[in-house]
């Protein structure tokens, strides 16, 4: 998944067993916060100090899957992957 300009718009899928499942779209605000939080985790990678740059990272991740699985499809054994330019 490439998040640039990202859309806040929902969207549905069609499951194997016929059913759909809707995903929400993002909230004025949310795709800003989102975008700012992985920004934050790259940043947080760069730091050399110990320690300190593993509690950034935790707090951002929380964050991030959090909204990831309110937004994103993915199932068992899946995975999400950002790749973040700007």
């Amino acid at each position: 998944m490439i998040i640039s300009q990202i859309t806040d718009a929902g969207y549905k899928v069609l499951n194997p067993d016929g059913s759909i499942t809707v995903y929400p779209g993002w909230l004025g605000g949310q795709t800003e916060d989102f975008l700012a939080a992985v920004h934050v985790v790259n940043g947080a990678s760069k730091i050399k100090t110990p320690g300190v740059g593993a509690d950034v990272l935790k707090a951002a991740r929380a964050f991030i899957e959090k909204e990831l699985q309110a937004h994103v499809k993915s199932g068992p054994g899946e995975h999400v992957v950002l790749l973040v330019g700007g």
